[in-house]
């Protein structure tokens, strides 16, 4: 009877620990089932924080590109409209993965977009892709920073010549000059200290010399510096001195030697050809009185002079305005019109005209605000007409005029002379000149310029003007943008 009963309890511990032994499998596997579940949830989890971070980093980088001041906001080629697939450019390796990221300009406004890619580190599933978006508002502009120093000075970039720049007869020079090439002065020709508060500068690249009896300031009253870069001498031959002294005719509170660094800005005529807003491209949005070949001639599709003449001042009124009606309210972007009773031209924004341009009613003409006039052709002031920034007195006034308010940048494309000043004429504002810069007998500027080189005849004056440190947009040396992107606003992803 005993044996049987221990021959039975034998039997159910064995079933017994059977039975614990499988409960026990069993948990453990659940356990490691859990364990290796929730380690593969932990990794893509990861993964996925990776990848979201990578896609907000190719929305900055989109951001980088649209905010980059030499690039056109308002241009769609300036990021990729779809998702790249093999433009390095916009597809970046990242520690930790992969950024790509593109844009689309829809009017005024962009929308980012930034993909992360992260493969997962288990293998078990497929690259764990997140997608950012944001927009970004684009604003016109009408002013830049001045980005040229060039545009402070009478600049001339010619070089090789024996004189670049030969000032003749009895000119008489106060505002800063940039010489890249050879200076000369001729007969009584010379240059003199501006007055107070006005400081004169002269930077020349290469030579300096007098074939008269002229000189760059006086022991009295000196400018304020001069630095010439390979020396200067009196008369047409013999050895240069370097650096120039009182003794060589240069009388400089500061006398340097050494090449004078710079090469000048260049205009970009092809771009605002097409871009200038009223241009040959994009006529005026509202206007009167001005034809609609003022611009281009009709049927060409070009840059090639072809639309004549364009009086400035015609001896009736126009009104040209181009306005942006994609903007919520319309914007202003460029204008040109004329006041024939008030002699008054109103100017903004960047205006292209496929030909020349003239002033000659003879009159004292007055221009109001910040704008930059190309030219495909020449820029002319004919007979003793004047063009100013600030009229007092019945004559432009050199001592109320500030550039950086009122500023009119013609810049002048045409062969021979770019710009020209007849006998007697005015004119006050800035030029650019492809070429030369030629000022009659008498005449008058006030302003920077930037030429090939330029010509002063008998009795010319010049006149320091105030540092300029704002431009309109357009302006030569400053980048070809025609918009301000605001801040990246509504994050989604």
């Amino acid at each position: 009877m005993i044996r049987r009963l221990l021959r039975g309890e034998g039997g159910f511990s064995m079933v017994f620990t059977l039975l614990t032994l499988l409960v026990t499998t069993t948990t453990l596997t659940a356990a490691i089932q859990y364990t290796t579940s929730n380690s593969r949830g932990a990794n893509r989890s990861k993964a996925d924080q990776i990848a979201y971070a990578l896609a907000e980093a190719g929305l900055a980088n989109a951001a980088a590109v649209v905010q980059k001041p030499s690039n056109n906001a308002l241009s769609q080629s300036t990021l990729p409209s779809s998702e790249p697939t093999t433009d390095t450019n916009y597809i970046l390796q990242y520690e930790g993965g992969t950024v790509k990221f593109w844009g689309v300009l829809t009017g005024h406004q962009w929308i980012m977009h930034g993909v992360g890619l992260v493969t997962d580190p288990t293998g078990r599933t497929a690259t764990v892709r997140r997608e950012a978006t944001s927009t970004i508002r684009i604003m016109p502009t009408l002013t830049q920073a001045l980005n040229s120093s060039a545009w402070n000075y009478m600049f001339a970039k010619n070089t090789g010549a024996t004189c670049d720049v030969l000032l003749d007869n009895s000119v008489q020079v106060d505002a800063s000059m940039f010489i890249l090439g050879d200076l000369c002065f001729d007969n009584t020709a010379g240059m003199v200290k501006a007055a107070a508060p006005n400081l004169t500068g002269l930077y020349v690249g290469e030579h300096i010399q007098f074939l008269g009896t002229g000189a760059v300031g006086t022991s009295a009253n000196k400018i304020a510096q001069a630095q010439v870069g390979l020396g200067c001498r009196i008369g047409g031959s013999g050895a240069w001195t370097s650096p120039c002294t009182a003794a060589t005719r240069v009388n400089a509170d500061t006398i340097l030697s050494g090449t004078a660094p710079g090469t000048g800005p260049v205009a970009d005529f092809p771009f605002w050809y097409s871009n200038a807003k009223p241009g040959p491209t994009q006529f005026c949005s509202t206007y009167s009185g001005i034809s609609l070949t003022a611009f281009e001639s009709a049927g060409s599709t070009t840059m090639n002079n072809s639309a004549g003449t364009f009086n400035l001042t015609p001896g009736t009124s126009y009104t040209c305005q181009y306005w942006d009606n994609q903007l919520s309210p319309a914007a202003l972007l460029g204008e040109l019109s004329w006041n024939n009773t008030t002699k008054k031209l109103t100017v903004r924004g960047v205006i292209f005209i496929d030909g020349s341009v003239l002033v000659s009613n003879n009159a004292v003409n007055e221009y109001d605000g910040l704008a930059t006039l190309y030219v495909s052709g020449t820029f002319t002031v004919n007979g003793t007409s004047q063009l100013c920034g600030a009229v007092s007195g019945g004559a432009c006034s050199f001592s109320a005029w500030d550039p950086n308010v009122d500023n009119l940048g013609v810049i002048a494309n045409g062969t021979g002379n770019s710009v020209a000043l007849a006998n007697s004429a005015y004119y006050q504002g800035s030029v650019y000149a492809t070429n030369t810069v030629d000022i009659g007998s008498s005449a008058q500027y006030d302003g920077p310029m930037v030429a090939g080189t330029f010509r002063l005849a008998n009795s010319v004056q010049t006149h320091e003007f105030p540092t300029i440190t704002s431009v309109p947009v357009g302006w030569p040396g400053n980048p070809t943008v025609y918009a301000e992107p605001q801040p990246p606003q509504n994050y989604s992803g």
